[in-house]
């Protein structure tokens, strides 16, 4: 499971430029708009790492709590981790 660190550092290697691009590129003409967008992205990524650090949580809970041997599974939990990986 990557922490928020590993997760940043292959979005940087990808050369994925976010999909706010065009926004930010529209905004950076004003000022107070820009900083407003900062502010808010802000927030939404520590969301999504609180997030993404309770899922992770729970995912280590699981593991030692079920007998996963030789199984493949798809719980609740795995989507749940995948997906809040991707909006981080």
């Amino acid at each position: 499971m990557p922490s928020p660190r590993e997760i940043k550092h292959d979005v940087i290697e990808s050369g994925y430029t976010g999909y706010l691009k065009d926004k930010l590129e529209k905004a950076s003409i004003n000022p107070d708009k820009l900083r407003a967008m900062k502010l808010e992205s802000q927030q939404s990524l520590r969301d999504n790492i609180r997030s993404y650090r309770k899922y992770a949580f729970e995912l280590h809970e699981y593991r030692k709590k079920e007998d996963l041997k030789g199984s493949v599974t798809c719980e609740l939990i795995h989507t749940s981790i995948s997906l809040k990986r991707n909006h981080i």
